[in-house]
């Protein structure tokens, strides 16, 4: 019998019928779909989207993580319409940072400025660096840094849910870290890398607050469904460095002197505060106490001088700000953190365009001065540092390109 041949038409046909036949069985439907997800998550959620213009006024059960998220949303849109004839100000921290300062009097004492802040709880060394890279382009010329031995010497790891997730910030951190510890936390920076391709990821807490469960649902791998209790109050993070190595001895003895360490500055505290409740005053004691000598200073300090250094290499200056705390938070804490974190800092102010506010120079701040431990009361305290802060900005060598020709 003789051997069939293939014509040139017949491969043809064969050829079309396979690709079809790819096509159908490819998931194009589920890729269509991911592209689309994808853009709707960058249009609708992006700072200038449609839906956190809705949330303006934060409703009053909303937790202060996801006030945060939304009012940082909020100022990112305000800084890009902001032009480049008014000189703003950005104020980077935690809730410390946003206790600090009241930027309507600021603005009274200093009209020709415009203070915006990206400052609540969720908000760490990480973030401030994504933060730092999201508004370097924005027609800024200074940024405010609340920085205190409280940020130098606590062992945290980003927070996904914070809503500022840059992937510079995350690759430098993976190379700061190195392979091994990325390895390690590999879940975790799954997360992080999530939080940097997706508004919905990064801003999840402010959307299931909305009642937005449903928009996230798409990827449940990554985004489980929680209650409100669970999404609202997790976990405290785990260090990306383990404490040194200690036999059960020292550990039992460790552990004793930091619950006794924990029940004395609770009491002082509840007497200071008499009116506070417990449950918030055990979390600040906890917060305060958790500061310690070890590998994650490091890396700390890598983080801050990668965020000034992101500021400065923008042509804006910077002014470092040490919040204060109360009395007793004061006398419970190493007195030596504090020196070493103030060193540190100067050491960053003799770079052109970094200035520092000490205690010493905005205080001295009694114990009436503040709401809490370690957050400054909105009308006595933080007055005070409003205007020790204003000053000092008055007073701070303008940037190069602010400069007169």
């Amino acid at each position: 019998m003789a051997a069939s041949r293939s014509t040139p038409d017949s491969v043809t046909r064969r050829s079309g019928r396979s690709w079809r036949s790819l096509w159908r069985r490819g998931p194009w439907a589920g890729l269509a779909t991911l592209l689309l997800v994808l853009a709707l998550d960058r249009v609708a959620l992006a700072p200038d989207g449609p839906l956190w213009q809705r949330w303006e006024r934060p409703a009053r059960d909303w937790s202060p993580a996801t006030r945060g998220i939304v009012a940082d949303r909020k100022t990112l849109r305000e800084l890009r319409e902001i032009g480049p004839a008014a000189e703003t100000a950005v104020v980077l921290g935690n809730s410390r940072a946003a206790a600090s300062l009241r930027s309507r009097l600021a603005e009274q004492a200093e009209p020709t400025r415009t203070y915006r802040m990206i400052a609540h709880a969720r908000i760490g060394l990480f973030e401030m660096l994504s933060a730092a890279e999201r508004i370097e382009p924005l027609d800024i010329d200074l940024g405010i840094l609340a920085l205190s031995e409280f940020d130098l010497f606590r062992a945290e790891r980003p927070r996904p849910e914070s809503g500022h997730c840059r992937w510079g910030a995350m690759g430098a951190s993976a190379r700061w870290l190195g392979p091994r510890v990325v390895f390690r936390h590999r879940r975790h920076f799954l997360q992080l890398a999530a939080a940097c391709s997706l508004e919905s990821y990064s801003t999840r807490l402010a959307l299931h607050r909305a009642g937005l469960d449903a928009w996230r649902e798409f990827d449940g791998s990554l985004v489980a469904r929680t209650t409100e209790a669970s999404v609202e109050t997790p976990p405290p993070p785990t260090s990306f460095f383990p404490r040194a190595a200690r036999s059960t001895e020292q550990k039992q003895e460790q552990r004793q002197e930091a619950l006794q360490a924990r029940r004395r500055l609770f009491a002082e505290a509840s007497a200071a505060f008499p009116e506070l409740p417990a449950d918030g005053i055990r979390f600040q004691v906890r917060h305060a106490l958790r500061l310690y000598r070890g590998a994650h200073v490091a890396y700390n300090r890598r983080l801050i001088e990668r965020t000034i250094d992101t500021f400065l290499e923008g042509g804006n200056r910077v002014l470092l700000v040490e919040p204060p705390l109360h009395s007793t938070v004061r006398r419970a804490l190493d007195p030596a953190l504090r020196q070493e974190f103030l060193r540190y800092a100067e050491s960053l102010a003799e770079q052109d365009g970094v200035d520092l506010l000490r205690l010493e120079e905005s205080g001295p701040f009694d114990d009436s001065s503040f709401a809490d431990l370690t957050h400054l009361h909105n009308q006595r305290g933080a007055i005070q540092m409003t205007e020790a802060i204003v000053e000092r900005i008055r007073r701070m060598p303008r940037s190069a390109d602010a400069q007169p020709p």
